[in-house]
């Protein structure tokens, strides 16, 4: 389930740049010089939270509902770093503090950090209560399917290899003409 968390975050947190050019994997990695299409803030004070995340996600990724993770990896991982590639810092500290001089300069050029804010703080804060108040406090796992006990058409035959010893077997390699071990 752990992973299942993290794989969702990394897609989420890799798939928005704060870079108004974009790189389509269907046209093979090269730069797609659409703009990112944001809501103009002037224009966002009568929505609300759900609203403005399905205008600022949709306009990087695919829309994630609160419900795909729980409330504290949205809290304390995804939206925090979503923030930041969104121009929102407030912890005010350096993005590129104890990296090295290759990744800053790959990081700046790439644009991953915006230097301003690309929403209003009031719009963030509607978003990150609407992510908290909607996401569940523990996401529960579906049902395991029951094991089948049998398999019809095969049967199980365990190989007697080492009789009783143990293998210090690090590599093992299947010859088909001999059809052996």
């Amino acid at each position: 389930m752990q992973f299942a968390r993290l794989f969702v975050a990394v897609a989420l947190l890799s798939s928005c740049s704060g870079s108004p050019d974009h790189t389509s994997a269907a046209e093979g990695g090269q730069a797609n010089q659409q703009p990112v299409s944001l809501p103009d803030t002037t224009e966002t004070l009568h929505l609300n939270g759900q609203q403005l995340a399905q205008a600022y996600c949709r306009a990087c990724h695919a829309f994630p509902e609160p419900a795909l993770l729980d409330k504290a990896t949205w809290q304390e991982g995804v939206l925090p770093q979503m923030g930041l590639r969104l121009g929102i810092n407030p912890s005010g500290s350096s993005l590129y503090m104890n990296k090295p001089p290759e990744e800053v300069t790959e990081l700046m050029q790439a644009k991953i950090f915006p230097e301003r804010p690309l929403m209003a703080q009031r719009d963030w804060d509607k978003i990150v209560a609407y992510y908290l108040q909607h996401a569940p406090d523990k996401l529960t796992l579906p049902a395991t399917p029951a094991v089948a006990p049998a398999l019809a058409d095969f049967t199980v035959i365990t190989p007697v290899l080492n009789k009783g010893k143990y293998a210090l077997t690090t590599l093992v390699k299947y010859e088909p003409a001999a059809q052996a071990l």
